[in-house]
């Protein structure tokens, strides 16, 4: 896009994007004559010029998804899709591979959501760490409850497939099914109460996601211009006050993270990163620097309005003792935004939740982060654990620099955390999701196990031949 389309037009763009999400939510807040003529001057402007941009660059509307190029692309990859889509009188699951399509027709209407309501409900209460300090009877009922649910969902929207499902997954979630953490469903019977062992459907697959069959494809099939900077941006905002008897109780704040600044110097130890940590992880700091970085990583607090999407955000180092709006990136910031990352990791709470659209899904941050360019994201579900994302996170990127492509290491990563037992609870990890591209992240150093495996073969087969070599010089000749 940028090779045909002017520079100037697309900061033009940029900066319109800005200003209209500004006065979007001053108007939202305050009726205001002046503003609301200036908002529409705008946003007339803004349509003009991207319908310019749309010519320059042949730019339109999706077409109706291609199958048998989905198909191609599927069975090159080593991956099955599974979507689903809410009818009248229930829900469709279509289950696509490299070779196959198949229909099923599934129970759906408005229990499901109170069911996915209840698992997520039954998976928070029931959680611990390591050993459960609950009295045995309640542990045991809670445990029960948490079985009974996940089992229950695998069995309505995943039983007439669980028999041809292959290792690796691609899931589109329709409307209130873009909560529910398909990670944590159980495929089978409940034998025991250690949450190491029970069957989880997340550990026997690998699951990424995607907002339709058409985004895997536009995902496939174009590149945009590779970041200037090839490492991680990592955000470790700071928020107070400390000392929690200076909370003001009529004024909003953000709590402390204990482990935000941590995770991003252990992720730092394992890829090329650089940190904004406190008073450097501003939010000015991000929307100048976002753009130019190949993977993007805020560890911090983000908020989900669930009457107005657009004034849901993530938030920056916190200079006063309150919430500033001036410290905030609000959702509908995040679509003025060009963020053409390989990956965005947002370790931040509910991530991957909003308001559901009728044809849109669920309008989430991680969702912005896709619209403003980045390929992939991994985001969350939920509130989660500070110390235990941490864990999981840092694994995550262990297994990216090993060259495993992101949704299988995510799945080490989540292994990792059930092996070791203390987050062994899918609280602390199954809310965890990848949205978008699956392609191993393209850092430098990252691999660097294979090539040094690839290297060692090279270089024993290389002296082996050599000795071959002088060994036949050095034998006597008939």
């Amino acid at each position: 896009r940028s090779a045909t389309v002017p520079a100037d037009w697309l900061r033009r763009e940029e900066a319109l994007g800005r200003e209209i999400a500004e006065l979007d939510r001053r108007l939202r807040r305050r009726s205001d004559p002046a503003d609301q003529r200036r908002l529409t001057t705008l946003e007339l402007g803004l349509q003009q010029l991207r319908d310019s941009i749309g010519r320059r660059t042949g730019r339109g509307p999706l077409p109706d998804v291609d199958l048998p190029r989905l198909q191609r692309w599927l069975g090159g990859q080593g991956r099955e899709l599974l979507e689903y889509c809410f009818v009248d009188d229930g829900l469709l699951l279509f289950h696509l591979t490299g070779t196959e399509l198949r229909l099923y027709r599934l129970p759906g209407g408005d229990s499901l959501r109170y069911r996915i309501d209840a698992l997520r409900q039954n998976l928070q209460a029931a959680a611990y760490a390591d050993v459960s300090l609950r009295p045995a009877a309640e542990q045991r009922a809670l445990d029960a409850a948490f079985a009974e649910s996940a089992g229950a969902l695998f069995a309505q929207l995943l039983g007439p497939v669980a028999g041809r499902l292959g290792p690796r997954l691609i899931l589109i979630p329709d409307g209130v099914l873009g909560y529910l953490p398909f990670d944590a469903l159980l495929t089978g019977p409940v034998g025991s109460d250690d949450y190491a062992r029970l069957p989880y459907f997340g550990l026997a697959h690998q699951l990424q996601y995607s907002y339709s069959a058409d985004y895997l494809l536009q995902l496939a099939a174009t590149r945009p211009p590779a970041p200037a900077v090839r490492k991680v941006l990592a955000f470790a905002p700071a928020f107070g006050p400390t000392d929690l008897r200076r909370m003001s109780t009529d004024r909003a704040t953000l709590l402390p993270l204990a482990f935000n600044r941590s995770e991003v110097e252990a992720i730092a130890e394992l890829v090329p990163t650089e940190i904004r940590a406190a008073d450097r992880a501003t939010r000015e700091q991000f929307v100048d620097l976002a753009s130019q970085y190949a993977c993007l990583h805020l560890s911090s607090h983000a908020v989900v309005d669930a009457d107005d999407a657009d004034f849901s955000y993530i938030a920056f180092t916190q200079s006063g003792d309150s919430l500033n709006p001036a410290e905030l990136l609000y959702l509908n910031d995040l679509y003025a935004l060009r963020l053409p990352a390989d990956l965005a990791v947002l370790s931040a709470c509910e991530t991957s939740m909003g308001r559901i659209a009728p044809g849109e899904g669920v309008l989430s941050l991680a969702r912005a982060f896709a619209y403003a360019g980045a390929r992939a994201t991994t985001t969350t579900l939920w509130n989660v654990n500070d110390r235990a994302t941490q864990e999981v996170i840092v694994a995550y990127y262990a297994e990216l620099k090993a060259g495993y492509d992101k949704s299988e290491a995510l799945w080490r990563a989540k292994r990792k955390m059930v092996d070791a037992g203390e987050y062994a609870h899918p609280y602390y990890w199954s809310g965890l999701v990848l949205y978008g591209d699956a392609q191993p992240l393209d850092l430098p150093g990252l691999g660097y196990g294979w090539w040094w495996t690839i290297g060692g073969i090279v270089l024993v087969t290389l002296l082996l031949l050599w000795q071959l070599f002088r060994l036949r010089r050095r034998s006597p000749q008939r």
